[in-house]
């Protein structure tokens, strides 16, 4: 279980045309807030990261996959960190322009990015 105040975090799962029961599993835990974006059809990873992406409501946004394992105090370390020295950060993708990116993918092409964020 994580220790990070719950009010300040949402999880969201994306199932990629998944064979397996991850998106009835995934639905078991609707009522407690976790989001599923599921496809129909296998569209790859990187489209399921920006369906998240426009579907995430917070300001900063870890990433994982399903077979990684954290401490409990991963996150609240991650966020302490970058909160303390936000270039550390950038990753690819500048956590401090997530907004303006946030605004982009909701108005234009997510596949554009994979080379880098339009300026």
């Amino acid at each position: 279980m994580l220790k990070y105040p719950k009010a300040l975090f949402e999880i969201i799962v994306v199932s990629d045309h998944s064979t397996d029961e991850t998106d009835n599993i995934v639905k078991k835990y609707e009522s407690q807030g976790v989001l599923l974006i599921s496809s129909s059809v296998r569209r790859g990873k990187t489209a399921g990261l920006n369906d998240a992406l426009i579907k995430a409501k917070g300001d900063y946004i870890i990433f994982t996959d399903a077979d990684a394992m954290f401490p409990e105090d991963t996150v609240t370390k991650m966020v302490n960190r970058l909160l303390e020295n936000i270039a550390l950060y950038g990753l690819g993708l500048p956590v401090v322009q997530y907004r303006r990116v946030k605004k982009y993918l909701e108005t234009e092409n997510p596949m554009d990015l994979i080379g880098g964020v339009k300026r």
